[in-house]
Order: C-alpha cells, then structure tokens, then sequence
C-alpha cells in the first residue's frame, strides 16, 4: 500500500529530521482500512459458504443414516413377520436376500449351481467370442 501511494502523497511519511508527517500517515492509513474492510468482507463470506456446506453435509449424512436405520428396522420386521427369521444386527440387507443372509444361506433345494446361471453363460459366451476374435486377428497378422 505505502509504494502503491507514496507517488500520491509528494513526501515520505517521516522527514529527515525523524518527525512524522501525519497527513500522510493519515492517507495510508485509511488506505490500510478500505484493504481491511475488504479483506474482512471476504473471510466472513467465505466462513458463511463453509458452515452453510458443513450444515448441508451434516443434513446428508444424517438422511443417510435415518434411511439405513429405516432399511435396517424393515429387515428385522420382515424377519419377524412370520417367517421365522430375523436378520442379525451385522447384515444390513432387505428382502428376500436378507432373510436368506440371515437362515445361512439358500436350503439344498433352492441352491443354484454357478453354471446353470443365465449370466454366467452369458459370460462364458463373450469369453469365448474374445478368444476367437483374438484367434483371427493373429491368424490374419500370418
């Protein structure tokens, strides 16, 4: 501030002699103030956006919250609704998987081999289909 005025103000704030010219102490002082102000404007704006961001991320994160403790409380009432099964307090699933989670798993009856699922033969097909192209690729590099 004092270099960007000390062209403006014709003198140095002291003279010679060691005394202070006042009037120019006077000019770069208030010059200090408006930078102040200013400086002090942004800080409380910027300190507004934060808490208003930190109040907005408290909110989310307890929506998230009341939302996996409703999942949860309707897991357990599922359990219990005649069923037989209550899903342990470590397993946060809902519906048919989470009551499954909670017996130990599928009965003998219900098991499902890896193979017979539609997308793991689907799966092996693009494996497949991957290496032939690869395959024919080298064959036309021959």
């Amino acid at each position: 501030v004092y270099k960007r005025l000390l062209p403006s103000l014709g003198t140095y704030i002291t003279s010679s002699g060691g005394e202070v010219n006042l009037s120019a102490v006077d000019v770069i002082l208030s010059e200090v103030g408006a930078v102040e102000d200013y400086v002090f404007r942004m800080r409380h704006q910027q300190e507004e956006r934060e808490k208003g961001r930190r109040e907005s991320m408290k909110m989310r994160k307890k929506r998230e919250m009341d939302a996996i403790n409703a999942n949860k409380d309707n897991a357990v009432a599922l359990g219990q609704g005649g069923v037989g099964l209550a899903a342990p307090d470590s397993f946060k699933g809902v519906g048919r998987a989470g009551r499954v989670m909670a017996a130990g798993g599928a009965g003998p009856e219900k098991k499902l081999k890896r193979e017979d699922t539609q997308a793991v033969k689907d799966i092996k097909a693009k494996v497949a289909a991957a290496k032939d192209n690869k395959e024919a690729a080298r064959r036309v590099k021959e």
